[in-house]
Formats: structure tokens, sequence, C-alpha cells
């Protein structure tokens, strides 16, 4: 059954990515970033695709996020004890890219 599901939501996730693409949640961050900024009391007017576009490739890398202290220790212990951890997030494209960096994409059977 747990593969029928993986194999089930990776190949929706394939349709879905070849109707949408990375634009559509690239835009929707450039709008929500936007509305910070206005709502802040910021009119950025012709700088904000440079300053957004700093703002979306910061948040992509590892660098920019960090884990507890404790997180890998008890996904390691987790996986020694067999156990087979998915991922569910409301995160956008980036996440797996992210894992990887940070070193938690290997706790992971399923994202």
């Amino acid at each position: 059954m747990i593969r029928d599901v993986i194999s089930a939501g990776k190949k929706q996730f394939r349709v879905i990515k070849k109707m949408w693409g990375n634009k559509k949640e690239k835009e929707w961050w450039r709008e929500v970033v936007k509305e910070v900024f206005q709502t802040s009391g910021y009119d950025l007017k012709s700088s904000f695709d440079l300053i957004f576009e700093a703002i979306f490739k910061e948040f992509s890398g590892g660098s920019s996020w960090g884990i507890y202290p404790d997180v890998e220790s008890t996904f390691l212990n987790l996986k020694k004890q067999g156990l087979k951890i998915g991922l569910i997030s409301n995160f956008d494209s980036r996440l797996e890219i992210l894992l990887d960096e940070i070193n938690l994409k290997q706790y992971f059977y399923l994202l």
C-alpha cells in the first residue's frame, strides 16, 4: 500500500510540475515578498526585482536555514530502529535541495 501511495504521489508531482512548473511558485513568492515590503511602508519600485531575486536565491540554500542540535541525532536513532520517515510539507520545489544541503535528506524515505 505505501509503495502505491509513493508511486502515485511521484507521478502526480510530475504531472503538476509539467502543468505549472516552478514559475507559478516563484510568482507566488514574488507577490508575498512584494506585499511584505509594501505593508511595511517600503516602495522599492525599480529595485524590487533585483531584491526579490536575491531573497529567493538566499532562501533556496542551506545557509539561511538552521536545525536544532538534537535533530540529526534523533533522525539517526529513528533510522537505526528501522523506522521509515516521510515528510509532508507546504514548502515549494526547493525543499529537496535544501534538505540535501543541511544534511537531512538522507533520513527521509519519502518526500
